[in-house]
């Protein structure tokens, strides 16, 4: 998961397509095998921050009842805070759902939420902390007229024209702190679809979510490792823990397992383990060590894959990227001051790629809600291309200002105080239980009282 620092963006080498309509095609090497008789996707893919944002503040612009937002952060963009209280402004009910798991963005997302429920309009507003369920809520979705007016998810027979939603990797937010000046300024990705059973199925899940029911009512459908729908849907199982047990950000431990009723985990070792001698597999990484991920990318390196990483300087250090560089992968870390990599993808060649909100973290993996995609050659060619297009720009960067190469013979360093028994083949991290806390936010309404809020699970 990243924390509020988004970073900066500025002028790249690379020309993408918003939307999944790029006519630049990955090298010879990235292709893989294709269905080339196969219908394009129904999902659309945008690149940012070359695409504006343009997905997400379109989808918005045409909604017509409802508007529906999870994400970790929110507000602070005039563009996107703009597009929801001109949705209010027409009549539109607007509901947003937003962690709360961290004391110091608690009187910001009141302060935001009280912004916007005085916004003119006859349409409604309201905002509550992400559910109890979950350590962290960090999902990014965006979710148009598949709601009632009642906040119940619409069947999928009755979804109307209008209905979408927009699956992002990036936050919603505006940092100025670190010199953003729009809220799509990082590389990130979003995937936007009217595929009526999509839609239906995240509306759904968000509509039980915002509920904040006691424990997880909803196992989203399609959990196969290869579905087309990515969650990370770790749960406390309305479990009341005490204090001490519940994991703090980095604090997990399988002496306490979460409920893992997510397929994300398997979304990222599935691509990895099909991988053989003379693919390319590609990662852009923000954070990330989970076990089962290392493990399938360290074998995969044993066979011969061409392993390479994408991810930002200020991401590093990072244990896995130095133990996989050091086995053969190579990584490009990018200054700060090109663009800031937030993305969180996986590919194999151009037949097999994850997208989403899901690090390759214990946290985000295993107690947090997430959502991301799969994306496959079988009808997803131009939306597959338009990312790899985009990785292989990111990757012919050069210049000693502009990136950092390291190989198996300049790896990065290691962290520090990094445990030397965390890594492929161990199955916990050790001796972290009891140095968490509950959520800063338990679920409710972000502007209720102090003692008024709803509580789930803990």
């Amino acid at each position: 998961m990243s924390m509020r620092r988004v970073g900066i963006a500025v002028s790249v080498a690379a020309v993408v397509a918003l939307g999944a309509c790029s006519s630049s095609q990955p090298d010879s090497s990235s292709r893989g095998a294709k269905d080339q008789d196969a219908t394009e996707s129904p999902i659309s893919v945008g690149v940012q921050p070359e695409g504006k944002g343009a997905q997400l503040i379109d989808a918005i612009n045409n909604a017509t009842s409802t508007v529906d937002v999870v994400v970790y952060t929110i507000g602070g963009d005039p563009d996107f805070d703009g597009a929801l209280k001109a949705a209010k402004a027409r009549g539109v009910d607007v509901r947003v759902q937003v962690n709360g798991g961290y004391e110091p963005d608690v009187t910001y997302n009141q302060q935001w939420a009280k912004e916007m429920t005085d916004a003119p309009g006859p349409g409604s507003f309201s905002m509550k902390w992400g559910n109890s369920n979950f350590n962290i809520t960090h999902q990014k979705t965006v979710i148009v007229d598949a709601t009632d007016t009642n906040g119940k998810a619409i069947s999928e027979g009755s979804l109307p024209g209008s209905a979408k939603i927009v699956i992002s990797t990036g936050n919603f937010s505006l940092d100025a702190e670190y010199g953003q000046k729009h809220f799509y300024d990082a590389r990130n990705f979003d995937m936007a679809t009217s595929e009526p059973d999509l839609v239906s199925t995240v509306a759904t899940t968000y509509a039980s979510d915002f509920s904040c029911p006691v424990s997880t009512t909803i196992t989203p459908s399609g959990l196969d490792p290869q579905g087309r729908l990515v969650w990370s849907n770790g749960s406390t199982g309305g479990k009341s823990l005490p204090k001490e047990q519940y994991p703090a950000f980095g604090d997990y431990n399988n002496d306490f397992p979460s409920l893992n009723q997510g397929n994300s985990e398997g979304a990222y070792t599935a691509i990895a383990d099909a991988a053989q001698k003379g693919d390319v597999l590609r990662l852009y990484l923000l954070e990330g060590k989970e076990t089962a991920i290392w493990d399938s990318l360290s074998a995969a390196l044993e066979r011969g894959v061409d392993l390479r990483i994408i991810m930002s300087q200020s991401s590093l250090p990072n244990a896995m990227v130095t133990s996989l560089v050091k086995a053969g992968a190579t990584a490009h870390a990018l200054a700060d001051d090109q663009v800031f990599i937030h993305a969180k993808m996986l590919s194999r060649n151009s037949d097999a790629l994850y997208v989403g909100s899901i690090n390759a973290s214990y946290g985000s993996v295993l107690w947090n809600r997430e959502l991301g995609v799969n994306l496959t050659s079988g009808g997803d060619s131009a939306g597959i291309d338009t990312i790899v297009s985009t990785f292989d720009s990111d990757w012919a960067i050069t210049g000693a200002d502009k990136v950092t190469v390291y190989t198996k013979d300049n790896p990065p360093a290691p962290p520090k105080n990094d445990s030397a028994e965390v890594g492929p083949g161990v199955e916990a991290i050790p001796d972290l239980v009891g140095t968490g806390s509950d959520p800063a936010q338990p679920c409710g309404d972000v502007l209720a009282k102090s003692g008024s809020g709803s509580k789930s699970g803990n």
